[in-house]
């Protein structure tokens, strides 16, 4: 097969995912952009300042991380329908998984070599700051101060705004 070889046309194949996408743009996403957009259009934010990057993953990343897992718990628990010709199967994400309508078969692969740890180095939950000095300095800040804990966007905007003089 020709690597460079594609299709025109339409897909309705990708319907489904594509449907899905457009929901969680809409509903998750969207006003995440919309409101780091603002941010950058009125100089709060400027993309490409090391501090600033850190600032804004230091107050931001817990609230979005915690978007995209409620996002994640949404679409594993949701019931998927069946449709004619769909190569998908129905029901429930997670139960699909972990419990597979028999008979079943068992597809997974062991792994060789140093794959596990690479895979875990990977995954681990990034850190809120890459300058660990800057990490240090914001917690000071805050802790100092006894600004509020974060628990909305606003509140990660006033945060921000809050720390953003000090750096």
């Amino acid at each position: 097969m020709n690597p460079g070889a594609h299709v025109y046309g339409t897909s309705p194949a990708n319907q489904r995912i594509e449907s899905w996408w457009s929901f969680f743009r809409r509903l998750h996403t969207q006003g995440w952009i919309n409101m780091f957009e603002d941010m950058v259009a009125y100089v709060v934010f400027q993309p490409g300042n090391v501090k600033q990057t850190d600032l804004l993953r230091f107050c931001f990343v817990a609230l979005v991380q915690q978007d995209l897992d409620n996002t994640a718990r949404e679409w594993n628990t949701h019931r998927i329908r069946p449709s004619t010709g769909a190569r998908c199967r129905a029901g429930v994400p997670h139960e699909l998984d972990f419990l597979p309508p028999q008979p079943a078969r068992d597809c997974l692969v062991p792994s060789q070599g140093a794959l596990p740890t690479e895979l875990s180095q990977r995954l681990q939950p990034s850190r809120p700051c890459e300058d660990g000095t800057l990490l240090q300095y914001y917690l000071y800040l805050r802790d100092f101060n006894r600004w509020t804990a974060l628990q909305t966007s606003d509140d990660a905007q006033q945060l921000y705004r809050n720390i953003l003089p000090y750096i």
